[in-house]
């Protein structure tokens, strides 16, 4: 599995490497966003940082054994016994998922709170705009 930075956020320079060239940049949170998150925001944002990391790992962890076991697409696990139980690392990635999903939430990173908070959707530059009218 990768290793993520020593705190366990999202903020390895490896990930954001690879998230500079998308939409996002921590964790799913638009650049743009970055210098209007007051310090008084940060617990909570280190809290989603800390959710949205946990899911990727377990979701992670997940694609790596459903590789090596490619029946049960690492969802389910068989017991010493031959019981099927679910993985854990399912129940990991739920819950770490409505947790950053609940909090991402607080900063607008959905539409609902983005209509809630009264956030008005702008039209982001393309390149590819002066291409099409």
């Amino acid at each position: 599995m990768r290793q993520l930075s020593s705190a366990g956020a999202c903020y390895s320079p490896e990930i954001m490497a690879r998230e500079r060239h998308g939409v996002t940049g921590w964790c799913g949170v638009p650049y743009r966003f970055r210098a209007r998150i007051s310090k008084s925001s940060a617990g909570t944002l280190r809290i989603y940082c800390q959710a949205y990391a946990r899911w990727r790992r377990a979701e992670e962890a997940i694609q790596e054994i459903a590789m090596k076991d490619p029946e049960n697409g690492g969802l389910v696990l068989v017991t010493t016994n031959g019981n099927i139980v679910q993985n854990p690392l399912v129940g990991i990635a739920n819950t770490s998922m409505r947790d950053a999903i609940r909090y991402g939430a607080e900063f607008g990173l959905t539409p609902s709170s983005r209509a809630r908070l009264g956030i008005v959707a702008t039209k982001q530059y393309e390149p590819t705009d002066k291409y099409f009218d």
